[in-house]
């Protein structure tokens, strides 16, 4: 999967999607005008508020949105019983192509967008879904995401923070470095300590 950063141009995509049953129910909440769209999305086009906003497309087709953010500039928690938070950052995403719902795409945009884009900034991720949102809560832990607590937003829903660590390199890649600088006696205290 590929990822496009968002642009005045995918306004008109995002406003389509932004008022599509699926993606009001857990995303947008409600009817949406252009003018609406173009007032929440343009600082995030400008990068004028920490959010960076992505196109999420397979085989050239956008199918999603996805964006991230500084998690503690986001979320209200205690940093001192957090403090991975201050690594951390936040994403929301939705499929915008009712087409590509129910097929594993969810998982596959999150995975990729994790690899591709936030591990490079980031040590962790955090995602809100509500709680009633079982199918994000399915993907989120399949992707290795845990529960850390229940918060209630100020429009009064409640949602369940989720954490993930992100490897900068995988166990695989590790060794293979680990082999190639030292010597075969060195290698089990090295990746003990990693």
């Amino acid at each position: 999967m590929d990822f496009r950063p968002l642009d005045y141009s995918d306004l008109v995509l995002m406003h389509r999607w932004l008022n599509t049953p699926h993606v009001m129910k857990w995303y947008s909440k409600k009817q949406k005008s252009y003018q609406e769209i173009l007032t929440k999305y343009k600082p995030y086009i400008l990068k004028k508020n920490g959010i960076e906003g992505f196109i999420a497309h397979y085989n050239g087709t956008p199918i999603g949105y996805v964006q991230y953010f500084p998690a503690q500039s986001y979320y209200k928690l205690n940093m001192y019983k957090y403090p991975k938070l201050k690594k951390a950052a936040g994403l929301d995403m939705f499929i915008g192509e009712e087409f590509y719902l129910g097929r594993g795409f969810s998982k596959k945009l999150l995975n990729d967008f994790l690899t591709a884009v936030v591990r490079l900034d980031y040590s962790y991720c955090v995602v809100d879904p509500e709680v009633d949102n079982t199918i994000a809560k399915k993907a989120y832990m399949s992707a290795n995401f845990k529960s850390l607590k229940k918060i209630y937003t100020d429009e009064g829903r409640v949602h369940e923070i989720f954490m993930s660590p992100l490897l900068r390199k995988s166990m695989y890649q590790i060794r293979q470095d680990t082999k190639k600088r030292h010597p075969a006696n060195k290698r089990k205290l090295i990746l003990k300590n990693i």
